[in-house]
């Protein structure tokens, strides 16, 4: 089959526009698993500063939002898992960030816990109301107003 120079060109086009489409699937996808199974190792060997780094490579290796959020929270709890909390509340709020995301209510009820620890409860307060508001099939529903009863208990006088 013989082809005009429209021909090839029109082929060379199809080829390129096919690569550029596949592109973040050949190498971010493959290169996103390889990168966070290494930030699962550091983190299980207890490596939380060298895992923290992983993850925020990973979280740039990809495009689908599940496997960024989940890297992303996986900076968060390396950051509390480091009495880091300034960087947890930060790392943690950027999980907020991924509409659709599944472990939204998990990152805000870990975000709320941070808040406990800090003593800022008014944020703390804030946080596990989001998920009995936002997320009302969550099974962290209980927990949130677990912990939503231990700050008022806390912060009332007549409990001393």
């Amino acid at each position: 089959m013989k082809m005009n120079s429209r021909g090839v060109l029109l082929a060379l086009g199809v080829i390129c526009t096919a690569t550029l489409l596949l592109l973040p699937y050949l190498v971010f996808g493959q290169n996103f698993k390889s990168i966070y199974d290494e930030g699962l190792a550091f983190y299980n060997n207890k490596e939380f500063e060298k895992a923290k780094s992983s993850f925020a490579k990973a979280v740039k290796a990809t495009n689908d939002l599940e496997s960024a959020g989940t890297a992303q929270y996986m900076i968060g709890i390396c950051c509390i898992q480091l009495n880091d909390y300034d960087c947890a509340v930060q790392e943690l709020k950027k999980v907020q960030t991924y509409k659709g995301f599944s472990k939204i209510p998990d990152a805000t009820f870990k975000l709320g816990a941070v808040y406990m620890t800090l003593k800022d409860y008014g944020h703390a307060k804030f946080e596990f109301t989001k998920i009995i508001v936002f997320f009302p099939e969550s099974e962290l529903v209980e927990d949130a107003k677990t912990k939503l009863d231990e700050i008022d208990a806390a912060n009332n006088p007549q409990n001393e």
